[in-house]
């Protein structure tokens, strides 16, 4: 199995860089140019993964100086953040490792029962809900 860390295992990861595979657990808001702070366009994402879920998520904010350059996600897609402390360079290319594990958090995804989406939803709300003050 390709190494990515654990959503849980973020705090003990502070300033570095690494590479996380999760599952969206919403469709983001529109990509937009935040009122303060850099003039980039922001996404946020809530995500989850086996080790946060089904009452943990956590939230991604991507930065694109070109809102095309922006991914486009859906509640339940596999999202890839390679490196996603600072990107610099050409576009990620996905190994067959990639795809695979990919493939198996979608698994993981499909077959989660109705009582760990209500808790997974009620989480991303939560954290939506929270990171709405950021935008004002």
């Amino acid at each position: 199995m390709p190494d990515y860390l654990s959503l849980k295992s973020l705090r003990n990861s502070l300033n570095k860089t690494t590479d996380i595979l999760a599952i969206a657990t919403a469709t983001p808001e529109k990509a937009h140019r935040p009122k303060h702070g850099p003039r980039d366009y922001m996404l946020t994402l809530n995500l989850t993964d086996p080790s946060m879920a089904p009452s943990g998520v956590c939230v991604a904010h991507i930065f694109r100086p070109h809102l095309a350059a922006m991914p486009a996600v859906h509640i339940g897609d596999a999202v890839l953040l390679r490196r996603f402390q600072v990107v610099k360079g050409p576009p990620v290319e996905l190994t067959a490792d990639d795809v695979k594990y990919a493939e198996g958090l979608r698994r993981w995804w499909s077959l989660l029962d109705d009582k760990a989406m209500e808790k997974i939803e009620k989480a991303s709300r939560k954290v939506t809900e929270a990171g709405k003050d950021d935008t004002k």
